[in-house]
């Protein structure tokens, strides 16, 4: 699934066809995106690090406070494939509303899905308490969540990586992070 470390262009000029498996694993990919999410707004690394430290008492509160809830909360998707609508399906049931950036997916698409389209990547940074990335790697795509980004979203919002890495430029998000402009970020990638 994502084809971005083979080199299509020498693929294609020796006449090797390069197929996507489009549905590949989208509902784990999604199911994964949601524990990422569920997972910072209740700050379930933190209270697994402290159950580990044998810290249960007065110390978890300051810890784990602010402890975003989820109903009510604004879902911004990077962009709006297969993956991405399972992702709006399920945190639609969580009670989330769901917004999108994708210059190249049709309004009749997030309309099927309930799913405001937004004009810009700032917009849906700025509007959004969690945001989830799920963009292929390509020219376009590469480091296109950076520092602008970041500064745009609210310091109380999430931020969530499940597509490639490379689409995040690492050292603004690290800034971020440790600048206290965002909440926090769940990655796999």
């Amino acid at each position: 699934h994502g084809f971005n470390h083979i080199d299509h262009n020498a693929a294609t000029e020796k006449n090797i066809m390069i197929v996507n498996c489009a549905g590949f694993c989208t509902e784990e990919v999604s199911n994964h995106a949601i524990l990422m999410i569920m997972a910072c707004a209740k700050k379930l690394t933190i209270l697994n690090n402290m159950v580990k430290e044998g810290k249960w008492g007065t110390e978890t509160r300051n810890a784990i406070m602010p402890m975003a809830p989820i109903d009510g909360q604004t879902l911004g998707l990077v962009a709006f494939g297969n993956i991405a609508r399972a992702v709006s399906r399920k945190a639609q049931a969580l009670g989330m509303d769901v917004i999108t950036y994708d210059p190249y997916c049709p309004p009749w698409i997030t309309k099927e899905y309930r799913v405001r389209p937004v004009a810009t990547l700032n917009e849906l940074a700025a509007d959004s308490d969690f945001i989830s990335v799920h963009t292929p790697l390509n020219d376009e795509t590469r480091k296109l969540i950076g520092e602008p980004f970041f500064k745009a979203m609210k310091p109380t919002a999430y931020f969530v990586n499940t597509c490639r890495g490379p689409t995040v430029d690492e050292a603004a998000l690290i800034r971020a992070l440790q600048g206290g402009e965002i909440m926090g970020a769940g990655l796999d990638v």
